[in-house]
């Protein structure tokens, strides 16, 4: 907000540092959760089959750019005959369109489009004018569209269609209205069974169809001929299409209609050409555009059907390989803006009130950045672990020290400027540092270190003496190292801990956060009834806590001492107040983890005496003492008389949790070592890291 008087870090310097951060394009829009740029982050599972998807990908194109090669001396006398091929047919133009059920739309280019209801069968009619003088075929070209079922031919369960018969009457203006006769018909691709011969001769069970195992993910066209008949000016057509089949919904969806006036009108291997690309056919080959030529060569290709085939194998290897990327987990990184964003202080922190222009730069009263670093987070992360910049390695020492021995070095874990504490063994903190950052920065290393020292290997157990007396009473907080630490374990770790115990724990590395065990109503009370909590079941219950979903503005209930996430925090919160005995005593997971517990002692012939020391060794990792024994059993009798003499408590704290119970123990006998293994886990001892 402003500078302090006795504060190093000036204001300017602050925003100084925050210059370094500012250049990112990202707005705060939001929108998008995995915001370019990005690195894919792949588990062990997905690892070989990304690899395997990626080359099955690679050896489709090969097949692909190998068809292409192989064809390519062709091309030019193709663009001949696709000239040619083009001026026999003439696309009809309609002026009416009618079905029974649905609603029939002229497009561009001639083109029909069938939408509204999605009827079981449903029969066309449209009439067009004819622009030539005789008529000797008709063409029918059923093309792929996104209404489409999949974006094939029609709204079936497949895209699939099946046309049972065509009927086609010319009227002229001199003459009757005359029904023309087919002699022949063939299609690009036929159904068995299903040919277009089978569109005019009566039959409702018959006709075209075009279905080749799966979903239709190709255009294809047919051609009728007819016996030839004068047409002349003023002649038009009227084109009945019927689809009478028994299977639902397989009427044609997208289409068009052409004549033709040529001798023996009939289909090639080639597609028919689009508009833009006939447009690009008939300029000259040295002046077309690149973008015509792409095109000419585009149809070109795909007028070969083993170039297609390869093409659709490349397509669904591609799809395969798309599929996968995107269950895998991204991680985003962060980019500057090609345009340096300007930074300016902020009056009072206030956004919307900028003073004075500053740039991106470190403190004055640590290391300088180096005169050639770049000033950019590059350069500023090269200075942070640079050798003459100690804090990095300072900071983390005595973050990893306070997850060992309860407490940093320095007590104030968040805090290393003014105000501080100045470190009792500043020597070892200077010396763990050297040796953290001359060793690359393993951590690991480091942690080994500290474990295996012989002030971490100190026993914390008091045994009554005088010395251990005086220094407790001389130094509560051990900060002098005397003595092994010992401190309350966080809630994630007791929740661990009780799980694995039990053996409920699911040791799994990996995968996707999960919703375990919480109250009712508790996302519900914080979002405004917005956000509804759904429990996940069966091994996502007993996840390590890791794996724990949280949303940021209410976190999980069973994490009672845990920060919570809307600001950074740093410094452990260690409690010991009634709310933790009361999770720990009757939260689903711990009372869960205490029956699963007793079964596993239950399960075994062992005397009760062993079975009690069976649960020590478990959650202690030792027998219980001849007092604990006593007290203990003594206890288990009396839970046993109460449970016996209220079936139905037992029965009700036997199923507290959704891990399978053995229903051969007997139930008040399972419900007294449950409460027995419930109050084990509620000692201090288990509680807290000895």
């Amino acid at each position: 907000c402003h500078d302090h008087k006795f504060d190093p870090l000036a204001q300017s310097e602050y925003y100084g540092l925050f210059a370094f951060f500012n250049q990112t394009p990202v707005e705060g829009g939001g929108g998008d959760p995995q915001s370019a740029p990005n690195l894919a982050a792949p588990t062990a599972e997905q690892k070989p089959l990304l690899a395997a998807a990626e080359q099955t990908l690679a050896e489709k194109n090969a097949t692909v750019e190998r068809r292409a090669s192989e064809l390519s001396p062709g091309q030019a006398e193709w663009e001949r005959g696709a000239a040619a091929a083009e001026t026999a047919w003439t696309r009809l133009t309609p002026t009416t369109l009618k079905a029974e059920h649905q609603t029939l739309v002229a497009q561009a280019d001639g083109l029909i489009l069938a939408s509204g209801e999605n009827p079981t069968n449903d029969t066309y009619t449209i009439t067009a004018p004819v622009e030539l003088d005789r008529l000797t075929g008709i063409q029918l070209e059923a093309q792929r569209h996104p209404s489409m079922t999949a974006g094939g031919l029609a709204r079936s369960d497949s895209g699939n269609f099946v046309l049972t018969e065509i009927e086609i009457i010319l009227h002229r203006p001199d003459a009757e209205p005359q029904l023309l006769k087919f002699t022949d018909a063939k299609a690009s691709f036929s159904q068995g069974g299903f040919s277009p011969l089978f569109t005019f001769d009566g039959n409702a069970a018959s006709g075209w169809a075009v279905y080749d195992g799966g979903f239709v993910n190709r255009d294809h066209r047919a051609v009728w001929r007819v016996e030839p008949v004068a047409a002349g000016p003023g002649s038009y057509l009227t084109i009945t299409l019927r689809h009478d089949s028994i299977h639902k919904s397989h009427n044609l969806g997208y289409f068009r209609l052409s004549v033709s006036a040529a001798e023996a009108p009939g289909l090639s291997d080639r597609l028919q050409l689009a508009p833009e690309v006939a447009t690009a056919l008939a300029v000259a080959a040295e002046r077309r555009t690149p973008e015509q030529a792409g095109r000419i060569r585009a149809a070109f290709l795909e007028s070969d059907s083993n170039y297609r085939q390869a093409a659709g194998e490349q397509k669904q290897a591609k799809d395969a390989l798309d599929s996968l990327q995107k269950q895998i987990a991204k991680v985003m990184v962060m980019a500057d803006r090609p345009e340096p964003r300007k930074t300016f202080v902020l009056s009072r922190g206030i956004y919307s009130q900028p003073q004075q222009e500053v740039t991106a730069g470190t403190p004055a009263a640590l290391v300088p950045l180096p005169a050639d670093a770049p000033h950019n987070r590059l350069g500023l992360a090269r200075w942070l672990v640079s050798p003459q910049q100690p804090l990095v390695a300072r900071v983390t020492v005595n973050r990893l020290w306070q997850q060992v021995f309860g407490i940093g070095l320095v007590k104030t874990v968040e805090d290393f400027g003014s105000q501080a504490e100045i470190p009792r063994y500043l020597d070892l903190l200077d010396f763990l540092a050297a040796d953290f950052r001359d060793s690359g920065w393993d951590t690991k290393r480091l942690l080994r270190s500290i474990v295996t020292s012989r002030t971490y290997r100190q026993s914390s157990r008091f045994t009554g003496n005088t010395t251990q007396h005086d220094a407790a009473q001389h130094d509560p907080d051990n900060r002098w190292l005397a003595r092994g630490a010992r401190y309350r374990l966080p809630s994630w770790m007791l929740r661990d801990q009780a799980l694995a115990a039990a053996g409920l724990l699911v040791r799994r590395q990996g995968g996707p956060p999960v919703r375990g065990y919480q109250p009712a109503g508790v996302w519900e009370e914080a979002t405004f009834g917005n956000k509804r909590y759904e429990q996940e079941h069966g091994e996502a219950l007993y996840r390590r806590s890791l794996y724990t979903f949280w949303r940021r503005i209410v976190g999980p209930t069973e994490f009672f001492d845990n920060a919570s996430r809307q600001t950074c925090t740093v410094k452990l919160v260690r409690t010991n107040t009634p709310l933790q005995a009361l999770l720990t005593l009757n939260d689903t997971t711990f009372v869960e983890a205490a029956r699963a517990l007793a079964q596993r002692v239950l399960s075994t012939d062992a005397e009760p005496a062993a079975r009690l020391d069976e649960v020590f060794r478990r959650l202690l990792a030792r027998r219980a003492s001849e007092a604990e024994r006593t007290i203990l059993l003594a206890g288990l009798e009396r839970s046993r008389a109460e449970f016996r003499a209220d079936p139905k408590a037992a029965l009700a704290l036997l199923a507290v949790g959704e891990s399978p119970r053995d229903e051969k123990l007997e139930p008040a006998e399972h419900a007294a070592w449950t409460a027995l293994a419930l109050a084990v886990l509620n000692f201090d001892e288990t509680l807290s890291k000895e």
